[in-house]
């Protein structure tokens, strides 16, 4: 679509949006301690909500004088508001400027007593300055008001274990007793308690609390096993004095764990910098109606027209009847920023059609491919992290992994991979992730037979390893797969859809284990589910979950609530629509509009019995407030439909659906929906060194923020399309990479697209000598890169950095 040709679409778009503006930017303010109101403007409200998204990337990125001037600005133009001042005095807390983060924190302390986010700030402040009584005074307020909140019982736990004495280490056994009950996976809430089991002899209890680390830790290394086991071993002989060395020991090995790092985060604040935790959100602001109309219908301007034999795609009925799941897949994999498309047909080997501008050729020589028939999944990645695109394609109960060999031919590398499938397992779904976080690609597998995770060696080999990672969790029948860091503790966590029975939902416990943990987590409820996908579908920062299951099949959203829970969400699907397909095979979100929002694309069977029943479904995110079906926007396709992507294939800033049909091929180009602005992302990992990310950042948490509007997606493929309604750019583009380190983009420019390079943080310990007069640099002080890292990766052998501490001579 030609955006020159919509002129008078684009400008009733724009009213439109600016109403819905209007309508979600009055906000009210109202003070807790009192019954007076404000009203903050929707122009104020822009400018409120920018500085809020600049100052907490500034503080991320350590660029502690630009925090300040954002959270002086924020507090200026909302100065009922006790984030403001909080952040503000953090931003000082960290540049050491105590006078003035003690000015602020105390300020904001009597703005929100009720906060422990604000009051523990506070504090840390007087931890830091040794004004330990004040912090004391302040903590115990807390606990006698907030008694199950983590931060608290932790930094109440140090703060006794630090002073020693025998009634102080009795209260920090109690708290970080009650801790561990409330974080039971927190190694550092673990170990602390520890150490004060060990100095009040509890010896009964320090070994109990071993054992359980010896559980919840099964891969350590050789010198923290030992140290370990010595504990253990003089414990159950009854020598504490022997014992208590060996802990420290172990304390001070597991210190550089990634788990270890992640709970002290969970704990204290982020890993790189451990004086607190900025406040994310308003504390006094509300959002209300102002009086004007939700959006409650579907934009008029935006339809999907069939062209698929107009950009040169084979026609509907051209390729023969397909009467069960085909294999689809979008994504560019010859590296020249179009996106190609790849189908199975039925009687034809799987077949490539090469994008160019927007039109369609049969890549002629596509190597080993050309002997697939029957494909009934494919899915692009790059397993070996050369920067190129490889292929998995699943026939039957066949499976095959093809290497690209950088000029677009795919060589059958599936012997060499050493990945197998066992006798009558079929594979449904398939994820490419760095699940065990070492910086390459993954396999998860979804089959008839259950869940079967294949380790990447990281030498172009795969190992079998779902029975010791904790998959194997009896019978279940998987259906399909998903991957997202869904409790926000920066690490991979996999949720299966089980025909079987509940669905799975497996919490990443580091190093390649899981746990299941769906009774938990509230997802065990969803019985005989077909297929899942994940999507923040409210646009509050936390990935949810859509599922479908059943015959006749409707949709179900799993609100996340923000710790990793979910509960269903009823109320988001409009009353009365009954079922939509009778079985739904795929759920892909999308934004069709650029709106901000994710809308949902179902593809299925149709309702039998219903002459105008389609395969294809639509339902439109009504920004935030639910969902409704929009079938005014669609061609209807009277047939199954068994896969759909959504590229934009000709690269006009709107997203098109392509679709794999029970008559063949569709493709459907987006008209209109490129009125409001958008933002395309691809992510570029380190890859030299120990190649701590994987190339395309495929697991990255990204996040787009301008002004109110907020979006969150996981990155699954290689780029990542985001709508910026109205928006002239964004403030904030924020990425966490899988490694659990965040970089941010500021004030990016609409309408492109992003490479993001991933920054190298960090360095290593100088040091400097007085020569006399003045220090000079002498040398750093550890060894070239991190211990026990991977070295050669990119070469066809494996080694690792020696486990003994560094000596250097100087």
């Amino acid at each position: 679509m030609k955006k020159g040709g919509h002129l008078k679409t684009h400008l009733l778009s724009v009213c439109t949006v600016c109403g819905v503006a209007l309508m979600a930017a009055v906000l009210l303010i109202g003070q807790l301690s009192c019954s007076k109101k404000h009203t903050l403007g929707p122009e104020k409200l822009q400018q409120a909500m920018a500085h809020r998204n600049l100052g907490l990337a500034y503080l991320e990125e350590d660029r502690y004088q630009e925090a300040v001037q954002e959270f002086k600005a924020l507090a200026e133009l909302v100065p009922w508001e006790p984030m403001a001042y909080a952040n503000l005095g953090l931003a000082y807390l960290r540049q050491d400027d105590y006078a003035s983060a003690e000015k602020w924190l105390k300020k904001v302390a009597r703005m929100a007593p009720e906060s422990p986010e604000v009051q523990l700030l506070l504090a840390q402040l007087y931890q830091i300055t040794g004004k330990g009584e004040k912090a004391l005074s302040i903590l115990n307020r807390l606990i006698s008001k907030h008694p199950d909140h983590p931060r608290v019982l932790y930094f109440l736990g140090e703060y006794h274990l630090q002073r020693g004495d025998s009634t102080s280490l009795t209260r920090a056994e109690i708290y970080l007793g009650k801790l561990v009950g409330l974080l039971p996976a927190n190694l550092v809430a673990r170990l602390f308690l520890l150490q004060a089991q060990m100095a009040l002899g509890h010896r009964a209890d320090a070994l109990q609390n071993l054992e359980t680390l010896r559980q919840i830790l099964p891969a350590l290394s050789e010198p923290a096993r030992l140290a370990l086991e010595r504990s253990i071993q003089a414990l159950l002989s009854g020598d504490l004095n022997a014992a208590r060395p060996q802990v420290q020991i172990l304390h001070n090995l597991l210190r550089n764990l990634p788990q270890y790092q992640a709970g002290e985060a969970e704990l204290r604040g982020s890993a790189r910098t451990a004086v607190g935790l900025p406040v994310q959100h308003f504390l006094k602001m509300k959002p209300v109606s102002s009086g004007q109309k939700l959006i409650t219908a579907p934009p008029r301007t935006v339809h999907f027209q069939e062209v698929t034999e107009r950009v040169g795609l084979p026609g509907s009925g051209t390729a023969g009847r397909i009467q069960r799941p085909a294999a689809l897949a979008c994504a560019d994999f010859d590296g020249d920023g179009d996106v190609d498309l790849l189908a199975g047909l039925p009687g034809k080997p799987v077949q490539i059609w090469q994008n160019e501008r927007g039109t369609f050729k049969v890549r002629p020589d596509v190597g080993h491919l050309a002997h697939l028939k029957g494909a009934t999944l494919a899915k692009f990645a790059d397993f070996d992290n050369d920067g190129h695109l490889d292929l998995l394609v699943a026939v039957q109960h066949d499976l095959r992994l093809l290497k690209n060999d950088g000029t677009g031919r795919f060589v059958d590398y599936t012997s060499a991979s050493q990945i197998k499938l066992p006798t009558s397992a079929m594979v449904q779904d398939a994820l490419f992730a760095d699940l065990d976080h070492e910086g390459d690609l993954d396999l998860l597998l979804a089959t008839n037979r259950g869940v079967m995770y294949f380790r990447n060696d990281g030498n172009g080999r795969f190992s079998r390893w779902d029975e010791e990672a904790g998959f194997q969790v009896g019978p279940v029948e998987a259906t399909s797969a998903a991957f997202a860091d869904l409790d926000d503790d920066r690490d991979t966590d996999v949720v299966v859809g089980n025909a079987a029975g509940a669905m799975l939902h497996f919490d990443n416990l580091r190093q390649g284990f899981f746990q299941e943990v769906a009774r938990h987590s509230g997802l065990a409820g969803a019985i005989g589910v077909t297929t899942l996908a994940v999507a923040d579908y409210n646009n509050d920062g936390y990935l949810d979950l859509v599922t479908a299951s059943g015959q006749p099949a409707q949709p179900v959203l799993f609100r996340n609530q923000g710790d990793g829970t979910f509960v269903a969400d009823s109320s988001a699907l409009s009353k009365g629509t009954g079922p939509l397909l009778q079985r739904v095979y795929a759920i892909h979100p999308f934004d069709l509009d650029n709106d901000g929002y994710l809308d949902l694309l179902l593809a299925g069977q149709p309702s039998p019995g219903n002459t105008s029943a389609t395969g294809l479904r639509v339902l439109y995110n009504l920004q935030g407030t639910g969902f409704v079906v929009a079938p005014e926007l669609l061609p209807q396709l009277k047939e199954t439909v068994f896969q759909v992507c959504t590229p934009d294939y000709d690269a006009d800033g709107d997203l098109d659906i392509a679709v794999l049909a029970g008559h063949g091929l569709h493709l459907l180009r987006n008209d209109g929906g490129n009125v409001n602005n958008y933002l395309v992302v691809r992510l570029t990992g380190l890859r030299s060194g120990s190649g701590k990310n994987n190339y395309f950042g495929i697991g990255a948490r990204v996040e787009v923020k301008a002004g109110t509007l907020t979006q969150v997606r996981v990155m699954t493929e290689p780029i990542a399309h985001f709508g910026l309604n109205g928006y002239q750019r964004a403030d904030v583009l924020r990425v966490v990479w899988t490694n659990g380190v965040p970089q941010n983009r500021f004030h990016p420019e609409k309408n492109q697209t992003l490479v993001e390079n991933q920054i190298l943080k960090g360095s290593c310990p100088w040091l400097f000598a007085w020569d006399g007069r003045r220090f000079r640099f002498v040398t750093d002080v550890l060894w070239a890169s991190a211990l026990g890292m991977p070295l050669g990766i990119l070469g066809t052998e494996m080694h690792y950095a020696f486990p003994q501490a560094a000596v250097e001579y100087m």
